[in-house]
């Protein structure tokens, strides 16, 4: 019985050595540590308690496992990192967010939503800051920088996204006869192409620098947006 005693605490201890071997000799965090009652078991537990204990520790073994690899796998997509958002426009984006996320809804054929709002998200930086115009205060009244200073009707964020979601989706899906030389175009030069349009009327060398401008703020919202939904992901397994 001694015996049997002992195989049993011996698997318990070498059990919990694989689990604090998991994090490296420097320990674990307290929250990923294990229950104090399970670290210390005394070879006077009985048998039944013995298996009990046993099932516990394969559990939270698992669950240690199963936190680290997740957090490894966040960390192994850092290089996103410096393609993402700022914080500050971060911080601005949730005065419109619930403008864009209604208008980015109604996405042109060649567009995920992600996209299409990322898009959106990328011109209203290029424009205005992201309704911060040269870094001051709030002022969303040419959100997107659409249409005539002198037509009210264009005013504030929603009519600012409304026309410009409009008009850029009829772009995209061409049906919009301003931007028929772009037609021809597939993929990020079509998007590039309709960008120059829309700030400068036609395709020129003023035009082709906005557009370069405001397709990195989209390439960095896009993978802003799809880094989040990852890294939301793999934390919602661990919960």
């Amino acid at each position: 019985m001694n015996r049997v005693r002992w195989n049993l605490t011996g698997r318990i201890a070498l059990g919990l050595i694989s689990v604090f071997s998991l994090v490296g000799a420097g320990g674990v965090k307290k929250e990923e540590q294990l229950p104090e009652k399970y670290e210390f078991i005394s070879g006077n537990v009985i048998d039944g308690d013995f298996i009990r204990a046993d099932k516990i520790l394969e559990r939270q073994k698992k669950r240690l496992e199963g936190r680290l690899q997740s957090e490894k796998a966040i960390k192994s997509d850092s290089e996103f990192i410096n393609l993402t958002a700022s914080e500050i426009y971060q911080l601005r984006l949730k005065d419109f967010d619930h403008f864009l996320n209604i208008y980015s809804r109604n996405t042109p054929r060649e567009l995920n939503r992600i996209e299409y709002k990322s898009l959106l998200i990328a011109i209203a930086q290029r424009e205005s800051s992201l309704g911060h115009p040269n870094g001051g205060g709030k002022n969303d009244t040419f959100l997107m920088g659409y249409g005539d200073l002198n037509d009210t009707s264009n005013y504030g964020a929603k009519n600012q996204l409304i026309k410009a979601a409009n008009t850029l989706k009829r772009a995209i899906e061409e049906q919009n006869r301003l931007y028929a030389e772009v037609n021809s175009k597939k993929g990020d030069e079509k998007i590039k192409g309709i960008l120059s349009i829309y700030n400068r009327g036609t395709i020129n060398e003023d035009g082709k620098k906005y557009a370069d401008e405001v397709y990195q703020g989209y390439i960095r919202w896009k993978e802003h947006f799809l880094f989040e939904n990852k890294k939301n992901a793999l934390l919602g397994k661990i919960n």
